[in-house]
């Protein structure tokens, strides 16, 4: 290897790094909201620790995902949790019926549905991506004995889809420039 191969390596490096971080500044945090009114209801029958892990579960998702990305995903994403139901019950559902088993008492239907938008620095809506999941059947309810055992795994596909939607729109946007 030459000398002068050597040098550009560590200079293209630092230029991918400056570059990485100008656009990380432009970036806001993803955001994950509730339908409208519907965090209410969500307390009401699950229970008020139930939002926040839900909250938390999307954004360590999103989160995992762009950290895979490296970068290639280069827009603000808003989240939207338009609806949810567990596959067994939350302690709530468990404290109002005894008669509920955490680990034998399985629902069908228990998933969720997300909305993702992709905005570019100046605010301005890119694309939208809509996922929802619900095992509707007993063989593909989800083997986890978790309340939100479906849900995540609705947001676990959600999370790809909205990541490689946001993939293309980079691309785009950088092929407009």
């Amino acid at each position: 290897m030459n000398r002068d191969n050597r040098r550009g390596v560590p200079a293209g490096l630092a230029l991918l790094l400056l570059q990485s971080a100008a656009l990380a500044t432009e970036l806001a945090p993803p955001t994950v909201e509730f339908a409208p009114g519907y965090e209410a209801a969500l307390r009401a029958t699950y229970g008020d620790r139930e939002a926040p892990a839900l909250r938390s579960e999307i954004l360590d998702s999103v989160a995992a995902g762009l950290t895979s990305a490296h970068g290639s995903c280069q827009l603000n994403l808003d989240i939207v949790l338009e609806r949810v139901a567990p596959t067994h019950p939350t302690m709530k559902q468990q404290l109002d019926d005894p008669a509920m088993d955490p680990i034998r008492s399985v629902f069908l239907n228990g998933g969720a549905t997300l909305t993702g938008r992709m905005c570019g620095a100046d605010g301005r809506a890119l694309a939208t991506v809509k996922h929802e999941r619900y095992a509707d059947n007993r063989s593909s309810v989800s083997p986890g004995k978790d309340p939100w055992s479906d849900a995540r795994v609705a947001i676990w596909q959600f999370t790809s889809k909205l990541l490689d939607a946001c993939k293309q729109q980079t691309i785009s946007a950088a092929a407009s420039h």
